[in-house]
């Protein structure tokens, strides 16, 4: 099967979308799939691209048997909503005008979200190769936004959430990560057969219990050998909520 993902977040960024989107393609293309990844290059969250990168407009490369597609972006950092539309943006009409003429007609595209802009490239790269697309949801957006107090506009959140509806009937099959969210958006209209949850997992061969249970240097290092360790490993962010994990841990 070839399968184009579309994603303004991947390897070597760091952060949860490009980690989980490049774990998911290395296994795709193991199950012998052949598999484009169309991007941008790499600059969250600090906004500055690599060395490596810099300079260009356009690069196709090839890591671990993925075909990735990068183009141009206006980097910067992670803050600021106007600055951050703004690449969104810049990502979106790149996408378009830089990748989707070089990619073969796939059998499926794969669009990621957050931002709906990804998922506009998604849908016009649908109507072109004349292939459906799955709208998967890793944030409910403009929805998240809003709640964080980062759009308040009435105007714009209404524009937002009528292009987002019109998404969800568009794509073949709508993907969630959590079951909230599936119930959410099938409240909202969109036939819960359309909706299919797919949780996060892990990779149990490399955090195995069994293999680390012998790993003691780190404990010894800090005294930490017959304490209970609790370790948050998520995004440190503005929807976190992290002084909770810290006020908890006080008392």
């Amino acid at each position: 099967m070839k399968i184009v993902v579309i994603c303004h977040y991947f390897y070597p960024e760091i952060g949860a979308p490009s980690a989980r989107l490049f774990e998911m393609a290395k296994r795709w293309v193991a199950q012998g799939n052949e598999v484009s990844v169309v991007t941008c290059f790499p600059n969250h969250p600090t906004g500055v691209i690599p060395p490596k990168y810099k300079g260009k407009m356009f690069m196709l490369e090839m890591v671990e048997g993925i075909q990735i597609y990068r183009n141009f972006v206006y980097a910067t950092p992670n803050e600021g909503f106007f600055k951050k539309t703004i690449g969104h943006l810049s990502f979106m009409m790149s996408s378009i005008f830089q990748s989707m003429f070089r990619i073969a007609k796939p059998d499926i595209i794969i669009v990621s979200s957050p931002t709906l802009f990804s998922v506009i490239s998604g849908y016009i790269f649908s109507i072109f190769k004349r292939t459906p697309f799955i709208f998967e949801v890793r944030d409910l957006w403009p929805d998240a936004i809003v709640k964080l107090g980062l759009l308040k506009n009435q105007w714009v959140i209404r524009m937002l959430e009528g292009l987002e509806m019109y998404l969800y009937r568009k794509s073949k099959k709508v993907v969630v990560v959590t079951e909230a969210f599936r119930k959410q958006i099938a409240a909202r209209g969109i036939s819960e057969t359309k909706i299919d949850v797919v949780t996060n997992g892990v990779d149990t061969e490399v955090f195995n219990k069994k293999t680390l249970h012998n790993n003691n240097e780190l404990r010894k290092e800090f005294g930490w050998e017959d304490k209970r360790i609790l370790l948050y490993v998520g995004a440190h962010g503005i929807s976190q909520g992290l002084s909770t994990l810290v006020y908890v841990a006080k008392n």
